[in-house]
């Protein structure tokens, strides 16, 4: 079970768009596989969205310890970082449950303002504690049986 959002026909055709523009302009932009269009970039790794809507998070060490490979909820903070330059990515991010608790950290912005902008890393930038994200999870198990 994934907590986020399925894509809308439109974002399917949006990313199918950006895939087939990255293959002819920006090949670097492609996951290893080739198979998703980068969204976010940053030290500890990169999130590619594929052209079923899914994301996936490419650690870039073998660290076993990198969030980006050890904490499943970094894709809602690579999402949230996204926004930025592709806002049509909102529909994909989770609801806020009912029972889910304020992020003091941040007072439930998401990010901090210390000269530059950061994202909250305990509530992943959505301003609320999300309930575990098991999506990444169902990635690494569907892509080991291929």
């Amino acid at each position: 079970m994934s907590l986020m959002k399925p894509p809308s026909e439109t974002l399917l055709k949006l990313i199918s768009e950006w895939h087939s523009e990255a293959i002819a302009s920006f090949p670097g932009a492609l996951n290893r596989d080739r198979t998703g269009v980068m969204i976010h970039g940053e030290i500890g790794g990169a999130a590619y969205i594929r052209l079923d809507g899914s994301i996936e998070l490419e650690p870039w060490d073998e660290d076993p310890e990198n969030p980006w490979r050890s904490d499943p909820n970094v894709v809602y903070a690579a999402l949230v970082a996204a926004l930025k330059k592709w806002p049509e990515l909102a529909e994909l991010m989770p609801d806020r449950q009912p029972d889910s608790e304020d992020c003091l950290d941040c007072g439930a912005i998401g990010h901090f303002n210390r000269g530059l902008s950061l994202l909250c890393p305990s509530c992943y930038g959505l301003g609320w504690r999300p309930q575990p994200n098991p999506s990444l999870k169902e990635d690494k198990d569907r892509s080991s049986r291929h």
